[in-house]
């Protein structure tokens, strides 16, 4: 596998890309298995966040899933799983192709995964690109062999449309996919290999295929070619660092990356946006599971974060912006729940964890923010979600202006940091105001305020940011998970802002509450 800085050849560039992204060995389940490594449990998160992680890096054309989907399709009682991990990943990509090898973890009969997953294998042509998906047969749910109607296919191609070697980089790439290990060799006991796999070989080479992609053995094998034929084994999503696969084709060039979710290896990182089950814009998320998640995914520390103004009011008032119109639904004891928030997420408080409050200002220009709950927060977001409109106005006359000045009301009352900068632009169907980036970023210099990096929007701008990095603004990142499956999501964002370091260690931009 090659690194992000290795370049195709000329001419494979000027072929049409087309992205895969590749999944292998979820093995979800309802429980933990007595495997110190397996998280069987957390397939189906893993999976929804490699999804999310390879969208926010501009996105695929196809999606591959190698197989053993669950762990224990043998089970009627796991057998549903199935069902649950098609529909999440069919709700994640939308109107994407997905693409299924079934395993042997997936049950006796690969048609259980095949209808869950509503695919038949075989030769899928997408875009350009040739697409063969093998549904392997496994005896005792452990030695696998290619089946006839598979190696007739192959036999049926024959080097056909395309297909064939002879130095042709933009030649229609034929791409094998199947669960097993196709080579090079595993040495060892379990029969990881497909019983024939010498036949499989001839006939890839027979075929032209130009890449061979496998999962099942957990470990993953270094690359290898042979007959032409560059081989792929992914390691295991279910297992730590938790990799999923980036595939580029671009003719019979294929350039593959490797993307742990797991944040070993990277600087420092807090997540310091964060929420819980007191949110009333949630999805799946409290805050013991968002601390666990950022232990789980290699995170410095996590701060919890939930909305004052939801917490001192009801939803109906809170989602008619009547915290900002009538202060006095906020200041008013009768709605809160301050109190159960403070006491159920105490407890977790910790060096490496941190409670505050996502806080915005009233028509007054006050905080939404009781004194006492200020005195007891480790931090405070400064947010944005409405603008304060003058009497009898219908909306804000000027946006701009507002935002500016609400920018800088927050900055005044102390805040630590910005969240979700200028995403209410975007929420007011406005184009985002570019003129403002450096007056922003020197406001927040001032200030000495940092600027949140959101997954929740996957914002700010870039050229935001940069303008922040140049004037010594902290970048801090934030999940704002409404989620468990948010919290700690931060390759892409990690990757952008060390483009825009000009050189700068990453761990002097981050923003930690603990004085980083």
């Amino acid at each position: 596998m090659r690194s992000d800085t290795q370049r195709a050849p000329q001419s494979a560039r000027a072929h049409k890309p087309f992205r895969l992204l590749v999944i292998a060995d979820p093995h979800y389940a309802s429980m933990d298995i007595a495997h110190p490594r397996i998280e069987c449990p957390l397939g189906l998160e893993l999976t929804r966040r490699a999804i999310a992680d390879a969208a926010r890096r501009g996105g695929f054309d196809a999606v591959v899933i190698l197989g053993d989907v669950i762990n224990d399709g043998s089970n009627p009682d796991e057998l549903p799983l199935l069902e649950e991990m098609a529909q999440t990943v069919r709700e994640a990509v939308g109107d994407v192709p997905v693409l299924l090898t079934p395993g042997n973890h997936d049950g006796p009969h690969p048609t259980a995964a095949l209808d869950a997953f509503r695919f038949a294998p075989g030769l899928h042509e997408l875009d350009g690109v040739r697409l063969l998906a093998f549904a392997d047969a496994y005896r005792d749910l452990k030695h696998c062999t290619r089946t006839e109607d598979g190696l007739r296919l192959l036999a049926e191609l024959n080097g056909g449309s395309g297909g064939g070697h002879g130095g042709d980089e933009c030649a229609t790439p034929l791409v094998a996919l199947q669960h097993n290990p196709i080579h090079p060799v595993i040495e060892g006991d379990y029969p990881h290999m497909p019983t024939n796999r010498r036949e499989i070989m001839a006939g890839y080479e027979r075929a032209g295929v130009a890449l061979s992609i496998s999962g099942h053995y957990h470990k993953g094998q270094p690359e290898a070619t042979a007959g032409g034929v560059r081989y792929v084994t992914c390691r295991a999503l279910c297992e730590p660092p938790h990799p999923y696969y980036a595939v580029t084709l671009r003719g019979r060039q294929a350039d593959v990356l490797e993307r742990p979710l797991h944040l070993s290896g990277r600087p420092a990182v807090w997540d310091c946006h964060t929420h819980t089950q007191f949110a009333y814009c949630r999805d799946n998320v409290t805050a013991e599971a968002v601390v666990a998640r950022a232990r789980k995914f290699g995170l410095a520390g996590v701060c919890i974060t939930e909305h004052a103004p939801q917490l001192y009011c009801r939803a109906e008032d809170f989602w008619e912006a009547r915290h900002i119109h009538e202060p006095e639904i906020w200041r008013s004891e009768e709605h809160s729940r301050m109190a159960a928030y403070r006491a159920a997420v105490a407890p977790l408080r910790a060096e490496n964890v941190r409670v505050g409050l996502e806080v915005e200002l009233d028509r007054d220009g006050e905080l939404v923010l009781k004194d006492e709950d200020r005195a007891w927060a480790d931090l405070l977001l400064g947010a944005i979600h409405w603008l304060p409109k003058a009497d009898g106005a219908e909306k804000t006359e000027d946006p701009e202006a507002v935002f500016m000045d609400t920018c800088e009301k927050l900055i005044a009352h102390g805040v630590d940091v910005l969240a979700h900068p200028l995403r209410i632009f975007r929420w007011l169907e406005m184009p985002a105001p570019k003129h403002l980036y450096a007056p922003l970023a020197e406001m927040l210099a001032s200030g000495g305020v940092a600027a949140e990096f959101n997954i929740h929007g996957n914002e700010p701008d870039p050229a935001f940011l940069a303008e922040c990095i140049r004037r010594g603004v902290k970048i801090s990142l934030g999940s704002d998970s409404h989620h468990t499956a948010q919290v700690a999501g931060f390759g892409y964002h990690l990757d952008v802002l060390e483009r825009l370091s000009d050189g700068r260690e990453l761990a002097d931009i981050l923003y930690s509450p603990a004085g980083g």
